[in-house]
């Protein structure tokens, strides 16, 4: 198994286990398509190739990011309330 399926496979498991507990309604993180969470985990990962340590460095950040890679890019905020409901499930 590779590191992206190690990951999403983590990441789906602790979410699915979160909502049979009920353990923390309203995060968004439990209700995304897989395909939602590995964008913005990628956006994460990838801060560091664009020379950025934090998801609130992307609020002046000018470059094309991302979009090369994805066709789009996140804003700072998306990912700083992504990043904080990782934390929340005990991932990030």
């Amino acid at each position: 198994m590779g590191l992206g399926e190690t990951i999403a496979t983590t990441l789906a498991t602790t979410c699915a286990a979160a909502q049979a507990e009920g353990a923390a309604p309203g995060l968004r993180v439990l209700t995304s398509e897989p395909e939602t969470r590995w964008h913005k985990l990628a956006h994460l990962l990838y801060l560091p190739v664009l020379g950025l340590t934090r998801p609130a460095e992307l609020y002046y950040y000018q470059g094309p990011g991302l979009q090369v890679l994805y066709g789009f890019t996140y804003s700072y905020l998306p990912l700083e309330h992504y990043l904080g409901q990782l934390a929340r499930l005990r991932i990030g």
